[in-house]
């Protein structure tokens, strides 16, 4: 399987690079605690985020 290119703008993140993509080979999508609002931010976040 090819490497996807992850593109990611949250650079608190351990996994950000300074070209705005994600160091890691996947990541998870889990549902944030505010899910079924409706809302883009609301819905889905990374699971695989670590504070830097």
């Amino acid at each position: 399987m090819a490497k996807q290119c992850i593109y990611c703008k949250v650079e608190s993140c351990a996994h950000h690079d300074r070209e705005g993509v994600c160091d890691l080979d996947s990541i998870e999508v889990k549902p944030c605690g505010n899910c079924c609002s409706g809302k883009v931010e609301d819905e889905s976040c990374c699971g695989s985020y670590h504070m830097r």
